[in-house]
């Protein structure tokens, strides 16, 4: 964390990727694999990217490793470090009001985008976090090429506007990457609403969760229609529809289409939930990409599934 603390409640103990023996460990395993596999023609890389699955998650790394990458870079650590630290205080200083305000406009997460890059030590933070992500898509690109030339990589990373908080630069990730795969993995989505909600009201513990809850969807544009009501973000259960919106998840793979410059973004839509909704998230997919979609099963996916993602996807 900018202050020099070990990050707690973690979804999962995230490594540094910005260390280089992470680095040359992961590049090590898909040099196994490709030479393993000769008739290997690409490989799927997940996590590529920092993680932003709780709040903590998206004010790291300000590690040894990440100091080390960002003076190579030429990038101001201290500057980055304050900066970051004092986004961090004012979310002591929030209030429900502010909170309300910020939920009525549904261009936020795009204009707090804007405002993000407009603000020259916001932005250092940023473009660092897509550098160390970039190097990291670089290491793999370098091993894929030691063993054998044409290997595709698809990098399966989050959509805008989290993409901004993990590093995911669309319009550099072609110069490493074939395609990109955005995870619309819809089930985690209150998840992360719940985490980043627990965290904020305990750093602020005067604001309605509710209204933090709602606050968090917005910023993330995860739904057409946020909730105030904290218990709306719980894990859906199989029969349970998705929270998250057809009009949002369509925002997302537009703005990166756009940002991709002509390299392919490929919706990962998942198979976990009813029917209905299924179809109505593989349809989003199938509309969206222009260069088709992934269906993430993970066993969920039934007869009757599949005689509909054939029906789906004939719908051109």
């Amino acid at each position: 964390m900018p202050d020099g603390s070990l990050p707690g409640e973690r979804m999962v103990n995230f490594a540094a990727i910005a260390s280089p023996s992470v680095q040359e460990f992961f590049a090590a395993q898909a040099r196994d694999v490709l030479i393993a596999y000769p008739n290997a023609d690409g490989l799927l890389l997940d996590r590529m990217e920092q993680s932003f699955y709780s709040l903590p998650d998206a004010f790291v790394d300000f590690g040894p490793h990440a100091e080390r990458a960002a003076t190579d870079a030429g990038f101001d650590f201290e500057a980055m470090r304050s900066t970051t630290q004092a986004i961090l205080d004012v979310i002591g200083s929030l209030t429900n009001a502010h909170l309300v305000e910020f939920a009525g406009g549904r261009d936020v997460p795009f204009t707090m985008a804007s405002a993000f890059r407009d603000n020259p030590a916001i932005a250092d933070v940023l473009a660092f976090r897509s550098t160390v992500a970039g190097d990291y898509l670089l290491c793999f690109r370098q091993a894929a090429d030691r063993v054998r030339s044409g290997v595709e990589l698809v990098p399966i990373a989050f959509p805008p506007p989290m993409s901004l908080l993990t590093g995911v630069d669309f319009g550099k990730y072609f110069r490493h990457a074939d395609s990109v795969m955005i995870k619309f993995l819809t089930m985690h989505y209150p998840m992360i609403v719940t985490y980043w909600s627990q965290s904020i009201v305990a750093i602020n513990p005067v604001l309605d969760s509710g209204l933090v809850a709602r606050a968090v969807s917005t910023l993330f544009d995860m739904e057409d229609e946020s909730s105030s009501i904290i218990d709306d973000y719980a894990y859906p259960e199989p029969d349970t529809p998705h929270r998250a919106g057809t009009q949002a998840q369509l925002r997302k793979v537009k703005q990166a289409t756009l940002a991709a410059e002509g390299m392919p973004i490929l919706p990962s839509v998942h198979g976990y939930g009813p029917l209905d909704d299924v179809e109505r998230r593989w349809r989003m997919g199938w509309k969206g990409g222009k260069h088709g979609m992934w269906v993430n099963g993970y066993g969920y996916l039934s007869q009757e599934k599949l005689d509909l993602l054939g029906r789906v996807t004939a719908d051109r």
